[in-house]
């Protein structure tokens, strides 16, 4: 019954994680972070974000957090190199993911 959700996957290839943006009536985090426990400075990867009702593109080269307010227009999300394991968690200040049909965005 608490607010909170949490998904932890291990990316070891480019994906397409998320084609079309959207946005959820929840706060969320997301975190791109090294697998690598020898060298967690460095991600080893480059992830490309949309944010924003213009979507506009983020590179994401380094451990990174992203804070996504409830409402915030996000994605796509790819995955376009990863040359070693990463960690990616996907935290939701809500009891259960959900993605709202009706606020997909399939245009641009």
């Amino acid at each position: 019954n608490s607010n909170f959700t949490i998904m932890f996957l291990r990316i070891t290839k480019p994906v397409l994680m998320e084609e079309f943006a959207h946005s959820h009536d929840f706060d969320m985090y997301l975190y791109f972070m090294s697998f690598d426990p020898d060298n967690m400075g460095e991600l080893g990867a480059e992830i490309e974000i949309g944010l924003g009702k213009e979507r506009e593109i983020h590179k994401i080269t380094t451990p990174t957090s992203v804070y996504i307010p409830k409402g915030m227009v996000h994605c796509p999300l790819e995955f376009k190199r990863v040359d070693k394991p990463i960690l990616f968690v996907h935290c939701t200040l809500a009891s259960k993911y959900v993605k709202d049909p009706d606020k997909i965005i399939k245009d641009k």
